[in-house]
């Protein structure tokens, strides 16, 4: 091939067009770092100027030639600002129009006032290594710790840039003046400023593309330890698992800590293998759960440590893809406490705070479940309203640490003179009433009003001192009396007081007459 004007000129253009396709796959990538969009359109300007360089060759298309070297130009001003944004420093645009302006000036000045090629030839050379030391100045003076390196290597090749176009004036001052283009490769050494942008523009992209890279990889890198760092700082347990077998991949010391294994013992382990979920059933549905929607909140289990201890916890999952493969990461909140603390508050709102039993509100819901059970079985149930006798005179005799601590001793003989399936409630001071379950003989309630009498009978010793009061109780019967629960209270009430009225301690159904001992 034959090294002419146009041969070279069209070598420029097309290392120029492929450095633009370069920079365009860089800004797509990574379009969010400032400073990329210059470059490509520094590389796309350039690329403009070297093509219309071939206007040259054409005597008909001359005109176009004068755009040529403004707009390599431009292209190299856009490098230039796109280093500065790219380094995070804010350009001075006035100083950048400034500088275009005198070097248009100057080389219009070469075409229209005085054609002269070697004028042309210095404004060019002159303004390509003031860009190229201006960039070199500002990639050595940056303070970025990410890409430092590859900064310092993009400016080693604008540095060499600058110093090549530097001397290629010296050589159009010692060489002879040209008087045309096709002159140029008559001496090989005036081939020099036309091979340098060659050469330079391969280099420099291939430096942005690194500086690029460099900074990409030390923030992923960072943004990777950050990760970790929340990853092992949490106290709570976080794991990641692979779907298809649930092999651990990676544990934090959260986990380590709430369920007592080792790191060593867990990676390489499944889950199924140290036995973390307590419910194989929970498990399996949180799973499928995960792989059908990739996602899965606050489900509330029950887990199992090294040990064999049980706690219960909330765990969230997401799926994420590591190496073409479908994990989950998952968080387990140790919530045992809070569990329990809801219990405890749960408990208070339906049991009496000094004898421990049921009140009249969790009364009602037992009595409901009694007669649906009577009603699905046939059977009978019993509410009976019992009032102790005598229970003021142990108050006004012996204090509220008597009473309170004979009100604790009644509900446990009660307790023990029913059966487990029964309700033992306190609707109050010294009342209390109780539910009878699923009797096949209604009959029986009598029994076991005979039972409370006795058991209530024996005397209660507060500080070595007997206590002794009895009971009044009333019945009602479901369904018989009545089905509805209120009236079954009332009705148990009334019979009550009307075993008060007729002597006490004793029973009396709602029905019939007291039955006195």
């Amino acid at each position: 091939m034959k090294l002419d004007i146009s041969t070279v000129v069209f070598v420029t253009g097309l290392i120029f067009a492929t450095q633009t396709v370069a920079v365009f796959v860089q800004y797509r990538v990574n379009k969010t770092y400032s400073g990329l969009g210059w470059w490509l359109m520094g590389a796309i300007v350039q690329a403009s100027g070297f093509l219309l360089m071939l206007a040259l060759t054409n005597p008909s298309l001359m005109m176009l030639s004068i755009l040529a070297n403004p707009l390599v130009f431009l292209g190299q001003i856009f490098l230039a600002i796109g280093v500065m944004r790219f380094l995070g420093r804010k350009e001075s645009r006035w100083a950048f129009i400034s500088l275009y302006a005198v070097y248009v000036v100057s080389y219009a000045f070469f075409i229209f006032i005085k054609n002269d090629i070697f004028g042309r030839s210095i404004v060019v050379y002159v303004a390509s290594a003031v860009i190229s030391f201006l960039i070199a100045y500002r990639l050595l003076r940056g303070k970025e710790k990410h890409f430092s390196s590859s900064a310092r290597f993009t400016a080693s090749i604008f540095l060499a840039y600058g110093l090549l176009e530097t001397a290629s004036i010296f050589i159009a001052i010692l060489l002879p003046r040209l008087s045309s283009y096709d002159d140029v490769f008559k001496i090989p050494l005036r081939t020099i400023p036309f091979i340098i942008p060659m050469v330079g523009s391969i280099l420099w992209t291939f430096g942005f593309i690194i500086m690029v890279n460099q900074r990409l990889n030390a923030e992923n890198l960072e943004e990777k330890q950050k990760l970790r760092l929340i990853f092992d700082m949490s106290p709570d347990a976080k794991l990641i698992t692979r779907m298809s077998d649930g092999l651990f991949v990676d544990v934090n010391p959260g986990f380590l800590a709430m369920t007592g294994h080792t790191h060593h013992e867990i990676i390489g382990s499944s889950i199924t293998d140290i036995g973390l979920w307590d419910s194989t059933e929970e498990r399996v549905s949180f799973m499928a759960e995960l792989a059908g929607t990739g996602i899965a909140e606050k489900k509330e289990t029950v887990f199992k440590r090294k040990d064999g201890s049980q706690f219960v916890g909330s765990i969230s999952g997401r799926v994420l893809t590591i190496h073409d493969q479908a994990h989950s990461i998952s968080v387990i909140n140790d919530i045992t406490d809070r569990k329990r603390a809801e219990e405890t508050i749960r408990h208070m709102a339906t049991h009496d705070g000094l004898t421990d039993l049921p009140t009249v509100r969790l009364f009602r819901d037992r009595l409901s479940m009694a007669m649906s059970l009577s009603r699905r079985n046939k059977t009978a149930a019993a509410v009976m309203f019992l009032d102790l006798d005598g229970f003021k005179a142990v108050n006004d005799n012996y204090g509220h640490d008597a009473g309170d601590a004979l009100l604790r001793e009644v509900s446990k003989r009660l307790h023990a003179s029913v059966r487990q399936t029964d309700t033992v409630a306190r609707s109050g001071g010294d009342e209390f009433l109780l539910v009878i379950t699923d009797m096949q003989y209604p009959e029986s309630i009598a029994a076991t009003a005979e039972k409370v009498l006795h058991t209530l009978a024996a005397p209660f010793l507060f500080k070595g001192i007997p206590l002794s009061v009895g009971v009044s109780i009333g019945i009602s019967m479901f369904p018989s009396d009545s089905e509805d629960i209120d009236q079954l209270i009332k009705l148990a009430d009334e019979a009550m007081y009307a075993i008060k009225a007729s002597g006490k301690n004793a029973y009396g159904f709602s029905v019939q007459k007291a039955s006195q001992r």
